[in-house]
């Protein structure tokens, strides 16, 4: 099986959507031969990229839940160690960064952002440098250490980190989630850490690093070169260290994910995954080599799952990136599902639409009356699913068509 996720990153629903302009013609002969169905949320109509009603955004930083239903897998509740799940943001960070963590301990994304009179403003502190944040950590090492707590060396903004869970004092049940700093931009961001004693601590541990990262020789150039400084550490994703059951449904089940980001590389390498680096600028050479790997993962695979963010905003760019994409990428991947008589899920995430047009080709399906992959006609044909999980059990089915009744299932408890 071979799913691919096409996914807009932004999180303003105006503007071009991802099906409008760009030639797609390999995305259309897909739904010419394939079922056509479409995955709307199940709260109030929302883009990808923003939370539900009553929701929190770090729900979507979280690869377990942005990624686990794709895959159909689902955490061991009787894994949470502590109220923190041992696939957490922060035990995915550590994964990605290949950091030894042992159980007891709990690992906290720490990204280094920019505030100003108690307001996060930049979230990536001026995209910084690794070799800047490198003397920076080794500063909060120097000051802000102890044999229960360590900062930990990551890569640009982000890092890590490492506490023990006693140091935490009483937690309740269910810890409150914590934003990932896109989410605080202009937002107080003490106002917004939990309350009682998880609280106490995080604002602790932060008020004491904040001075000693404000007086940093790094920043202050920084600052003497218009660039924000990387003056707080916001921590968030809390995770435990406990072991993780691999993800295999069946006796020597093997997988293959492929992606862009630091976290979904953690998230593969905890489930044993084997990871494929996508390209994060889509180019055209970059995109012919990992459809070459993709194929070949195919053929010694039983699950493909590949997730390709579109974070252009320029309607001509888009439109560009999406031809690459289906040509370079799409094409010579559904050829090699024809080839093998495997299937295809696809799915493109629109933020302009509200919902997720997904198609299924190659053994068994049946081909639907439609003939182009549209927002107008994902939204008028096909099945329509109200959770990942339903879609799944429709693309599991001997023979989904594309003319069958919608598909009304209940909401996964979150």
């Amino acid at each position: 099986m071979l799913i691919i996720r096409l996914q807009d990153t932004r999180t303003d629903p105006a503007g071009v959507s991802l099906l409008d302009g760009a030639k797609l013609s390999a995305l259309h002969r897909a739904v010419q031969t394939g079922a056509l169905g479409v995955l709307r949320p199940a709260r109030r109509r929302r883009w990808p990229g923003t939370p539900p009603a009553g929701s929190s955004r770090a729900a979507l930083s979280d690869p377990s839940s942005a990624h686990g239903p794709w895959l159909g897998y689902a955490a061991d509740p009787a894994a949470v160690s502590g109220g923190f799940s041992p696939l957490g943001p922060g035990r995915c960070y550590a994964a990605g960064l290949k950091v030894a963590t042992a159980p007891g301990d709990v690992v906290w994304c720490c990204d280094l952002v920019t505030q100003h009179e108690g307001r996060l403003l930049d979230p990536t502190a001026g995209a910084i440098r690794t070799t800047e944040a490198a003397a920076l950590i080794e500063a909060l090492n120097a000051a802000c250490s102890s044999p229960a707590q360590r900062w930990v060396m990551g890569e640009g903004s982000r890092h890590l980190l490492v506490t023990r869970r006693e140091e935490l004092g009483d937690l309740p049940a269910r810890p409150p989630r914590l934003e990932p700093p896109d989410a605080m931009v202009g937002r107080p961001w003490r106002r917004h850490l939990p309350r009682q004693a998880l609280g106490a601590w995080l604002r602790r541990v932060m008020d004491n690093a904040s001075p000693v990262l404000e007086r940093h020789e790094i920043n202050k150039v920084r600052v003497d070169l218009g660039e924000n400084p990387a003056n707080l550490p916001w921590l968030w994703g809390p995770a435990s260290a406990q072991p993780v059951t691999g993800f295999q449904p069946s006796p020597r089940w093997r997988g293959v994910m492929a992606g862009q980001t630091l976290l979904l590389r953690g998230f593969a390498s905890l489930l044993g995954l084997r990871w494929l680096e996508a390209p994060p600028a889509h180019g055209e050479a970059d995109l012919q080599a990992l459809s070459l790997q993709l194929r070949e993962s195919l053929t010694s695979s039983d699950l493909v799952y590949v997730a390709l963010q579109i974070s252009q905003t320029d309607p001509v760019e888009r439109q560009c990136v999406m031809d690459r994409v289906d040509q370079q990428l799409v094409q010579p991947l559904l050829d090699a599902v024809h080839h093998l008589g495997h299937r295809a899920l696809l799915a493109v995430e629109d933020a302009p639409t509200g919902s997720i047009p997904v198609v299924l080709v190659g053994r068994g399906v049946a081909a639907g009356p439609v003939t182009r992959l549209t927002a107008q006609d994902a939204a008028g044909a096909g099945a329509a699913f109200r959770d990942v999980p339903g879609l799944l059990r429709w693309a599991a089915s001997p023979a989904p068509q594309a003319a069958t009744p919608p598909i009304s299932v209940q909401p996964q408890p979150t």
